[in-house]
């Protein structure tokens, strides 16, 4: 099965516009491997999903990832 990916650096950020009448919205994130296996010393990053119109910033989603100090991660 072939996934699509999109591999942004910390810190990045990727927006969407003009998702006029969306009600959800889905996708996954992490780290590669090698970001904190073998000489990978990642200090991890935090994602967030916000939402904004002209009036307002909402903080939908936020998850510290850190994979090298937390197991699971």
């Amino acid at each position: 099965m072939t996934k699509m990916a999109v591999l942004l650096h910390a810190p990045s950020s990727l927006e969407f516009a003009g998702l006029e009448g969306a009600t959800s919205v889905s996708g996954a994130f992490g780290f590669v491997e090698t970001a904190y296996t073998g000489s990978g010393q990642t200090d991890g990053a935090t994602f967030r999903i916000l939402w904004q119109d002209s009036h307002q910033q909402v903080e939908l989603y936020h998850r510290l990832l850190n994979p090298l100090n937390v197991p699971g991660d």
